[in-house]
């Protein structure tokens, strides 16, 4: 085993008995997430409890041993790869609930909780969760704090950092912490909590989260509007913010993805430039008839002809199509490499077609779609597995990074850094601003056990 002498093994398992991995055909599977990204680890552990979590910490202190937190795998930024060896913390058995508080509307899990099954729990409450990633029925709650994860509804709701109160905390510098409040509101200390949502396990490992539950609206519409030109829907899409019916999800999907989801699922999405997918929210049925209706006005008065526009009475039924979009775009062109960038939405229209320039600048298919009401897009590199990490490839990235950072946005609005943005942090970042967060870095983790190697 690479990095692990016998007695840092002896102490692991006295704290996880047969709960350590080491036979090299199993630890394949904890070499890559879904960034193409690989790396090897020299071993992991299932904890079982926080306390175990603490243990562990101080065993990886003492023999200067890398922990990389691992939830669900579905980082796109490398996130949870062991670049440099070290032990795999698998979250897979701490995934209880562990209060639920329908008077405060709040809910305590544990970091392996898989975001699509705390909903099915709160839905017995007609409660949920709002920010919605795309991989809810793999994605841990673990992994949506560390990467500060969104989703369509985030336009209406905000990111998962929004939605938590407090958390439990392992670091390398002081052991176990509590940050946040179980209150609404809370300035007694540093805001703690929006420091580590978002800090990939590079400043601890998250064992509890205390989360903010919503009710949910008894109605959601979907309504897709189709569009013969992609700057133009852009143009919509800025229009729409400016809308008050409720609006809680505005995406984009221009024709590359169009074409993909309906070869490869044949979902008989009308064949277009780009399509406008909007999510409204109703707490009745004459709120939802007069929502729709003050939504036809307004497109009549943006020059949308009717048979543009297509209402779902059950948004599930759109979203389900929506949801197809990355697996059908790696189906048709064999891979693809998706990032993550965010600006402003009035220069939204702009962005979409400075990267589309890129893609006959470089002769390779670049699909563009993502949360376009907040500004954020995923343009997606459509090149076969293999190609991925190329140099070529390289420059696309620093091209659409330049981009969002010219057009007053950033590099990453929900993916992360991880190890794939690393080195275009100085696009986005000054140096005085790097060299805080890496004081930072150093306070939470003097040890640099924690993830080493991501984010910043």
């Amino acid at each position: 085993m690479h990095g692990v002498s016998e007695l840092c093994l002896s102490k692991l398992r006295s704290i996880f008995g047969d709960r350590i991995i080491i036979d090299e055909e199993i630890l394949k599977q904890y070499e890559e997430d879904q960034s193409y990204i690989k790396g090897k680890p020299s071993l992991a552990v299932i904890p079982e409890t926080s306390e175990e979590v603490e243990k562990l910490v101080e065993v990886a202190k003492e023999f200067r041993i890398p922990l990389i937190p691992r939830g669900g795998g579905t980082s796109l930024s490398g996130g949870s790869v062991p670049i440099f060896g070290g032990i795999i913390v698998d979250f897979k058995r701490m995934n209880r609930i562990l209060e639920f508080d329908l008077n405060n509307l709040q809910v305590l899990v544990e970091p392996g909780v898989i975001y699509d099954n705390l909903n099915d729990f709160l839905s017995k409450y007609n409660l949920f969760l709002p920010p919605n990633p795309a991989t809810g029925d793999q994605c841990t709650i673990g992994g949506m704090l560390a990467e500060n994860s969104a989703g369509p509804r985030s336009y209406k709701y905000g990111t998962i950092k929004n939605w938590v109160l407090g958390l439990e905390v392992i670091t390398s510098s002081v052991g176990k912490v509590w940050i946040g409040s179980r209150t609404k509101k809370w300035v007694s200390a540093y805001n703690l909590v929006s420091l580590i949502v978002g800090s990939e396990g590079t400043l601890g490992i998250i064992t509890k989260a205390l989360l903010r539950v919503a009710p949910k609206p008894q109605y959601r519409i979907g309504v897709s509007i189709s569009s013969n030109n992609l700057e133009n829907a852009g143009e919509i899409i800025v229009a729409l913010t400016k809308l008050n019916i409720d609006i809680s999800a505005i995406e984009l999907m221009d024709d590359i993805t169009i074409a993909a989801i309906n070869k490869a699922y044949n979902a008989s999405l009308p064949e277009s430039d780009a399509i406008i997918l909007l999510e409204i929210e109703a707490f009745s049925s004459n709120d939802m008839d007069n929502k729709l209706e003050a939504l036809a006005s307004y497109l009549k008065n943006l020059g949308i002809p009717d048979e543009n526009v297509h209402v779902y009475y059950n948004a599930d039924e759109m979203w389900r199509k929506r949801k197809l979009a990355g697996e059908s775009l790696e189906k048709v062109y064999g891979g693809r490499l998706d990032e993550d960038i965010i600006v402003p939405v009035s220069l939204l229209p702009k962005t979409i077609m400075e990267i589309k320039s890129l893609s006959s600048k470089f002769n390779v298919n670049i699909a563009v779609f993502g949360h376009a009401g907040d500004g954020h897009l995923h343009p997606s590199i459509l090149v076969p597995k293999e190609k991925s990490l190329t140099p070529e490839i390289e420059k696309i990235k620093e091209n659409i990074f330049k981009i969002a950072v010219k057009n007053n946005g950033a590099l990453s609005g929900e993916h992360g850094i991880g190890i794939a943005k690393k080195q275009y942090l100085p696009l986005e970042i000054d140096a005085n601003t790097l060299k805080l967060l890496s004081m930072i870095k150093q306070t939470l983790d003097p040890y640099n056990i924690m993830n080493p190697g991501k984010k910043i």
